[in-house]
This record gives structure tokens, C-alpha cells and sequence, in this order.
């Protein structure tokens, strides 16, 4: 593991202006609060004073903080390198502190002095201004070291929160887009196996239903090869590769599978997760059209309710009886679908997989309004 710098450089750039500048803020309306109460009880009892007298007073004490919060800075990191325990960084601060603290105001001192005679009407000597410092200056210049060093490990544990969350939802996308390319992988192998099979048996008997099958086949793989490596699709885009997959399906099975499809035009652009209704279309052919003897209906639908894209897959079969529908159970690849949508849309989601009693089952799926018509 690369160990961790403990100068100033390790600091990003653009974090530590940032840092600065907030440094400065906040010192600043310390200073700015010390000001007024310096001012409005000599004010009450008419004692003389400027403002510039007062602003020279208690102003340029945190100004000279905010220039050395960056030796501060490194001073943590200086102690953090040494040891992490607050055993150790506690007194080392303190001590830090009061020795910091003794530099501000001595550089306090020279500055006030140096300004005095230009904007005070009584001038004080090098000497006077340093006993009228004393030592609750120097106390003083603790809380500013503590202002410093606290604010300073607010932004770090801020920043390490945000960049933490940041990566979690980039592994979390990372982890989306493997689930994506792994399905595809387990799809591809199996569904080509299938197809390829059904050709060869196809070209002696139909030529032509060959042609235009080997056709489908072929814009199957161009659209699995152009929606490689994308996360979502619009709604159309997802129905025309599904209908490509079951115009060839259709030809393996010839006339048992009849698909329906009953598409609201006002859902056709939102977005939908990519090879989202292909698992629940081969769920509803592997366990309703390929078991039935007869021709198989299969209905994909979509709609709007309220807030919500609702997806529906059906197919029919013989009725159900309370035993069949206590031991209805998902699917690898309905599993797989409802962990995608997790890590998509985290909870915002919905999917129920049931039988329906007059014959067939459901798959429905419920999610968030995505798309150009929902911005």
C-alpha cells in the first residue's frame, strides 16, 4: 500500500483553495463578532475608539490564523503519520496549539503595532503592545488553532464520506454493467445452441422460412453487438430487440407461440434497463409455450399509472390449483432481473411473479418514470 504523504502536497489542490477559503470565512466572523464586542460597550459608555482601531485590534489575530492554517494542516498530518491514536494527538495538539498560538500572537503583536500609529490616535510602544497581548491572547490563539484543526478534520471526514459514496456508486454501476454483459453471455450461448438447431432441421424442410429465419438472426446479433456496454434503453428500443427474439422463437416453435403485444405509445420513450423483458419472455416459453402441446399465448403490455412505468408479461395455461401457486418460485433469470433492478433503481422498484388461477402467470414489473417525456 502506497503510505500516505504527510507535507502539504499530498493535499489536493482544488480541495485545499477550498479549505482555505472557508478557513478565512470562518475566521473572519470570529474576528467580526470580537469586533462588535469590542466596539458596542465602549460605544455605550463613551469611551474613545475607531473602528479601524477596533478592527486592528481583534481582526488581524485571525487573519494571521487563516495564513498559517496551512503549517497547521501540516502539522496534523505530520502527527497523523506518527501515530493515529488520540492518545498521542491529543497532548501533541495541545502542546501544538499553546506553541502555534505563541508564534500567532507574537506575529499579532508586531502587526498591530506596526499599524497602530497609522489608524490610533494614542500610539503604544513594541513593549506596551505585547503586555497589553498577555496571556489571553495567547488563549485566544488556542481556540483559533481548535477552530483550525476541527474545521479542517470536518472537510476531511466530509470529503473521504463524498469520495466514499462516489465509488460506491461507480462499483455499484460497474457491478450493473457485469450483471448486464453476463447475462447477455448466458443468454447468446443458449439461445444461438437453440436457433442453429432449428435451423438445421428447418433448411430441408423450408428454404424460404430459413432465409428470413438466418435474416432475424442476423439482426439479433447486430442489436445485442450495438447496445453493448448500455446501461438502459428506451422502451422501444427494448420491444424491437424482444420482438426480433420472438419472430425467431416463432419459428422453432411454428404455430404454438403467439405473441400479443399491447404498448401504450406514451411509454415508448422512457427508459427501461437494457435485455430487461427478454428473461420474463424466455421464462413465459421455457416453462408455458414449450409444455404445451397446443398454441401458447404470450402478452407483453405497458402502461403508465400515476408516477410509474408498469411493464407486464403474460402467458396462459391450464388453471392453477392452490398447490401449483404455493410452490411457485422465481427463476434464475427472473432472480437475476429483480438484483439488477436493485442495484439500478435500489428500492424504487417493483416485481411480482404469480400464477393466475384461470391458467397461465404474470410477471409485473413497476418502476420510476425515466426518459425525454418525464424531464
Amino acid at each position: 500500500m502506497k503510505q500516505e504523504r504527510s507535507d502539504i502536497r499530498s493535499e489536493d489542490p482544488a480541495f485545499l483553495r477550498s479549505k482555505l477559503l472557508i478557513f478565512w470565512a470562518l475566521l473572519s466572523f470570529v474576528g467580526l463578532l470580537l469586533t462588535v464586542s469590542y466596539i458596542v460597550p465602549r460605544a455605550a459608555s463613551g469611551e474613545p475608539f475607531t473602528i479601524l482601531g477596533a478592527l486592528n485590534e481583534q481582526m488581524i489575530r485571525f487573519q494571521i490564523w487563516t495564513a498559517m492554517a496551512i503549517l497547521i494542516i501540516w502539522n496534523h498530518k505530520f502527527f497523523s503519520r506518527i501515530s493515529r491514536s488520540w492518545y498521542f494527538l491529543f497532548p501533541a495538539h495541545v502542546l501544538s496549539g499553546i506553541v502555534w498560538s505563541i508564534i500567532a500572537t507574537a506575529a499579532m503583536v508586531v502587526v498591530v503595532w506596526f499599524f497602530d500609529g497609522l489608524i490610533n490616535a494614542e500610539y503604544r510602544t513594541l513593549a506596551e503592545r505585547a503586555l497589553l497581548a498577555g496571556a489571553g491572547s495567547v488563549v485566544m490563539g488556542v481556540v483559533g488553532y481548535k477552530i483550525i484543526l476541527t474545521t479542517n478534520l470536518a472537510l476531511d471526514f466530509s470529503k473521504k464520506f463524498n469520495d466514499e459514496k462516489n465509488r460506491a456508486a461507480e462499483l455499484e454501476s460497474q457491478l450493473a454493467q457485469a450483471q448486464l454483459q453476463a447475462l447477455k453471455m448466458q443468454l447468446q450461448p443458449h439461445f444461438l445452441f437453440n436457433t442453429l438447431n432449428s435451423l438445421s432441421s428447418l433448411a430441408l424442410e423450408d428454404p424460404r422460412q430459413t432465409v428470413h429465419m438466418i435474416s432475424r438472426l442476423g439482426d439479433f446479433l447486430r442489436m445485442t453487438v450495438d447496445s453493448n456496454g448500455t446501461q438502459t434503453v428506451s422502451l422501444e428500443k427494448e420491444l424491437d430487440f424482444l420482438k426480433n427474439y420472438l419472430e425467431i422463437e416463432k419459428v422453432r416453435f411454428r404455430d404454438r407461440l403467439e405473441p400479443e403485444f399491447d404498448i401504450d405509445p406514451h411509454t415508448l420513450d422512457l427508459e427501461v434497463p437494457n435485455l430487461l423483458l427478454q428473461p420474463g419472455v424466455e421464462n413465459a416459453i421455457k416453462h408455458g409455450v414449450s409444455k404445451s402441446m397446443s398454441a401458447g399465448r404470450i402478452r407483453v403490455s405497458s402502461s403508465r399509472r400515476e408516477d410509474r412505468l408498469v411493464l407486464e408479461i403474460f402467458n396462459d395455461g391450464p388453471p392453477s390449483n392452490g398447490r401449483q401457486e404455493g410452490k411457485l418460485k422465481e427463476g434464475v433469470g427472473i432472480a437475476n432481473t429483480r438484483e439488477r433492478l436493485r442495484q439500478i433503481y435500489g428500492e424504487d422498484f417493483e416485481l411480482d411473479f404469480e400464477l393466475i388461477p384461470a391458467g397461465g402467470a404474470k410477471l409485473t414489473i413497476s418502476l420510476p418514470l425515466r426518459g425525454p417525456s418525464h424531464r
